[in-house]
């Protein structure tokens, strides 16, 4: 890259027009003034190429695994069936293996079967029109005695009027035991709604799906073997992204900016010499300070899968990605200013 110092500003298009016109005025033959005019034109590309940014090689990476995860069982039991070998390549949310469920089956079956009981006990509402039936008659027989008694006094027994009055309080208080039994058995249906959800979610347990997409490097239980909760049983890898690692010195890492788009070339025959996209994810806030060196971290994208973790390539990146001072002392100035 050119020093900033040395970098001149190239003139705008309005002014190498101006230009042109200037030449063919001061020039008597059309000829002479197109060939001035060319030249000019020659010039100013020159500038715009040199003023243009070109890829700078930061430092030396590594290619490492940026996405790796060890699957376990999240319920203990039987491996009944591993369905993926090593190698295999696997997308997010396939399955992976089973482990018997027999147990947990029985009892969402349990569940079920309570909550059809629950649903008809809570749709059942008889007890409470009869309790009110029942008040209503006994509020009546009562009314009836103590209308009797103004009409004609002590005709009917003072004894009957206190049983009556208290069967009048009973059959009340059966209406609201009722009202309440039904409100209890709406909680029992939600109760035993829950019961099943907690049975499809222990169900769900026995089933070990890949997390994302990746490739499955190692097995660690076979079909016929015990397994604990939270027991290892794969390891995947991601390959289809992977991390490169490097270090520059702590004069570019305070120019980084997170995000920004980067290269990396990785230079071997099988590869064709091929060049992968990516962009800054890390900068570590801490430096060495035996060399005043910081490193660094890009992810890039592998879609082909062919660019292995191991190897070894060059870092690029643009310098107009690169932070900069916005003063005016920072910023490179035209020759004419």
């Amino acid at each position: 890259y050119p020093n900033e110092e040395s970098l001149v500003f190239a003139p705008s298009l309005s002014e190498v027009t101006a230009l042109r016109c200037r030449s063919l005025n001061n020039f008597r033959t059309p000829l002479l003034g197109t060939l001035v005019f060319l030249f000019l034109c020659d010039g100013y590309a020159a500038q715009q190429v040199i003023a243009q940014p070109q890829a700078s090689a930061l430092t030396s990476v590594v290619a490492k695994i940026s996405d790796q995860v060890d699957v376990p069982a999240e319920f203990s039991g039987k491996v009944m069936q591993v369905l993926v070998h090593e190698g295999q390549q696997v997308k997010a949310g396939e399955l992976l293996a089973n482990i018997s469920d027999i147990e947990l089956r029985l009892r969402r079956k349990r569940a079920e079967l309570e909550y059809d009981v629950a649903k008809s006990t809570a749709e059942n509402d008889i007890d409470i029109r009869f309790s009110k039936r029942t008040r209503d008659v006994a509020e009546a027989d009562l009314q009836r005695s103590e209308e009797s008694n103004r009409l004609v006094p002590n005709s009917i027994p003072t004894s009957l009027v206190l049983r009556q009055r208290l069967e009048r309080d009973r059959t009340q208080l059966q209406v609201e035991q009722a009202e309440r039994d039904f409100n209890t058995a709406k909680l029992k249906l939600q109760l035993t709604q829950n019961e099943i959800a907690l049975a499809d979610a222990m169900l769900a347990k026995t089933r070990i799906l890949s997390p994302m997409d990746a490739v499955v490097v190692s097995v660690d239980k076979k079909a016929g073997e015990w397994v604990e909760a939270s027991e290892k049983m794969f390891k995947l890898v991601r390959v289809d992204r992977l991390r490169v690692d490097g270090f520059v010195d702590i004069k570019i890492a305070n120019r980084l900016k997170i995000g920004s788009p980067v290269q990396v070339n990785f230079n071997y025959d099988w590869l064709n010499n091929k060049t992968r996209r990516g962009k800054i994810s890390f900068v570590n806030p801490e430096a060495n300070p035996l060399n005043m060196q910081v490193q660094i971290w890009a992810e890039i994208e592998n879609p082909e899968q062919d660019v292995l973790p191991g190897l070894n390539g060059k870092l690029y990146l643009e310098e107009a990605n690169l932070a900069t001072d916005s003063t005016p002392e920072a910023r490179p100035h035209n020759q004419n200013d």
